[in-house]
């Protein structure tokens, strides 16, 4: 007689339905995960990954859940029928799946998040294989068995006897760049093997050196947990744990080899009902080790964002402190760096003429704007190597400017204010094949067209800190910002176009591109998006992937959308959707590639430079004060 494999439940900063066949039967479970997103306390955002482990092509799927605490608002890339339980179908795009393939839907909902058991079609039941005649009718009862010990995924204990259901506890693994981390992604690395999820932390070689996670909890006690680690520094390393700012233990991590060689160190966590901070602080100036991630035990728990924290470089609203932040992050600080006219004495202009000489040609200056310069009905052309700012918060440029073929710009501290409806020039500001170029604390209204267009192989930009908005609904054309252009007609744009957006206000009346981006790499966190009546806010197409993070959508339609059929990507994580419609699409989406166009899209999970990430919960208030001209 064959033995039947049970299956151990695990959740791994989700809830694991993982579920294997009998060993007897040409058939095999496939697997559901259930994760919780984004968690605001009155609410949440969650998805269910639909994973076919099989070897057989499957069709047409469907999950049901229950919520413990919680109302389903809305739901996208699958259809919501039910009032808890709740059953999602798949569309006529994702439900079919081949072997190892996945589909992954997600859900709005109000109340509190919770790790529900997943089940359906593809959560529990076998998938018969084509051969119908060897296809196995027999049910199986799975266990979810606890377990004080961490307990990987493809783990599977034997027994001869049919399985028993005993209560089950959840076991949440909280990994880098994922809801619930608190550091800065600078100290996250992958160059030794053995981690798990997109790396492991390597943090300074000193007293200071920490790690920190943000979580929820249902209920005050005592929890069971495991830090992963290597320690290959050739000494034991001891930290301080501590929980809610109070130190609560002081471990030792033994040596364990090799950087590539982990192990687990067991602790309990006393840990308060709601929300709970953990950190571990290191005791010498030796450091910490290289830490893969936290896993703890027990039912009702859930990552959580992590408190605001002051910027480095320039003190926030959550400080407390009036001041608005000024420094440059993002895209802009690579390739080189932008540094605009640097050190160059200060030239400051009140009339056309006089502005138009300063920012020709390619000599380094600092040009500062003074009262009003009307540009007329045409665009002004800015050298390479220049700096562009305002006397002070109430300098405007009326019109238009651009950026052909330059580099190393920086525009800031200005209004630029467009013509309105069918008046040139059409865009107010314009980059074309243009790189490193910085735009912070501006505010752009009213062009006939785009307010901010990044086009035609330009690259290295950031906009950081500016409020976009149209005075004149009755404009049709309110498109914000272009990250390159054409549903797949612009080739020539591909490893171009790397624009991060942060700290930006897009408000009234503005309709779409908030930006719109294709071909390259898009980064947009910590922005505010206010525009009711809107037709959606990011969208991504033609090759493009963008990380979405830590932004706050209120009231807004389609908060981001795939555009087109080519393939796309979209990494979202620590955004809040405050009473938002319509589409929230992440993954791999597109079907095709264009003819001639051979390219292959990579997601976006991890930026390539350092950069201050604020709790999404913070940026309304943050950003409307700080947001243009100061």
């Amino acid at each position: 007689m064959a033995t039947k494999l049970n299956t151990l439940g695990v959740t791994r900063h989700h809830l694991l339905a993982l579920l294997i066949a009998t060993v007897i039967s040409p058939t095999a479970w496939a697997s559901c995960a259930y994760t919780v997103t984004n968690n605001w306390g009155s609410g949440f955002t969650s998805e269910i990954k639909v994973v076919n482990d099989t070897a057989q092509t499957v069709n047409n799927w469907s999950v049901s859940w229950q919520e413990a605490g919680a109302n389903v608002t809305n739901a996208w890339n699958a259809t919501l029928t039910g009032s808890n339980p709740y059953t999602a179908t798949s569309l006529s795009w994702n439900g079919t799946l081949a072997p190892n393939a996945s589909a992954t839907f997600g859900f709005q909902a109000m109340g509190t998040a919770s790790a529900p058991k997943v089940t359906g079609s593809l959560c529990g039941a076998t998938v018969s294989t084509s051969k119908s005649s060897a296809a196995s009718s027999r049910s199986s009862t799975v266990s979810s068995v606890a377990s004080s010990k961490a307990v990987s995924s493809s783990s599977v204990a034997t027994s001869s006897k049919s399985s028993s259901s005993v209560a089950s506890e959840s076991v949440w693994v909280f990994e880098e760049n994922d809801l619930g981390f608190c550091n800065a992604s600078d100290i996250i690395k992958n160059s030794n093997t053995g981690y798990t999820a997109t790396g492991y932390t390597d943090t300074p070689d000193n007293s200071s050196a920490s790690v920190s996670w943000s979580l929820n909890t249902a209920g005050a006690k005592t929890y069971a947990a495991k830090i992963r680690f290597a320690n290959a520094s050739g000494n034991s390393l001891r930290a301080k744990i501590l929980v809610n700012n109070n130190q609560v233990l002081t471990v030792d991590f033994p040596v364990t080899g090799a950087w590539s060689q982990w192990q687990t160190l067991a602790i309990n966590l006393p840990l308060a009902a709601g929300n709970n901070q953990v950190k571990v602080v290191a005791d010498s100036a030796n450091g910490l080790p290289n830490i893969d991630n936290l896993a703890i035990t027990g039912n009702g728990i859930t990552p959580a964002a992590c408190p605001a924290v002051s910027s480095q470089s320039s003190s926030s609203s959550s400080t407390g402190n009036t001041t608005c932040p000024s420094s440059i992050e993002g895209f802009a600080t690579l390739n080189g760096g932008t540094t605009g006219g640097g050190n160059a004495s200060p030239v400051t202009v009140t009339t056309l003429d006089a502005f138009k000489s300063a920012v020709s040609g390619d000599t380094p200056r600092v040009v500062v704007i003074s009262g009003t310069i009307d540009t007329g009905t045409a665009v002004i052309s800015i050298g390479s190597n220049k700096t562009l700012q305002g006397a002070n918060k109430n300098a405007t440029i009326r019109g238009g400017i651009a950026m052909q073929n330059v580099k190393n710009i920086i525009i800031r501290n200005l209004h630029i204010q467009g013509k309105g409806k069918g008046n040139a020039p059409y865009d107010t500001v314009a980059s074309t094949n243009s790189t490193n170029i910085w735009y912070d604390h501006i505010s752009v209204r009213d062009a006939d067209d785009g307010l901010l267009d990044i086009t035609k192989q330009s690259s290295f930009q950031t906009v950081s800190w500016s409020k976009f908005y149209y005075s004149d609904r009755s404009n049709d054309h309110r498109l914000a910002s272009l990250n390159g252009s054409g549903g797949g007609t612009q080739p020539a744009d591909w490893g171009k176009l790397r624009v991060t957006y942060h700290h930006n206000w897009w408000a009234e009346n503005v309709d779409q591109r908030m930006p719109r981006v294709m071909y390259g790499l898009g980064h947009q966190y910590n922005n505010f998006f206010n525009s009711t009546g809107n037709s959606y806010c990011i969208g991504v197409g033609s090759y493009a992937a963008a990380l979405i993070e830590n932004n706050y959508f209120k009231g807004v339609k389609n908060p981001h959308q795939f555009m087109y059929d080519l393939f796309m990507h979209i990494t979202a994580r620590g955004n809040v959707y405050d009473n938002t419609s319509g589409s929230k699409d992440y993954g791999l989406g597109g079907t095709r590639k264009e003819s001639g166009q051979d390219f292959n899209v990579q997601p976006f999970s991890s930026a390539p430079y350092s950069y201050k990430l604020d709790a999404a919960e913070s940026v309304p208030s943050l950003v409307q004060r700080c947001a243009g001209p100061q």
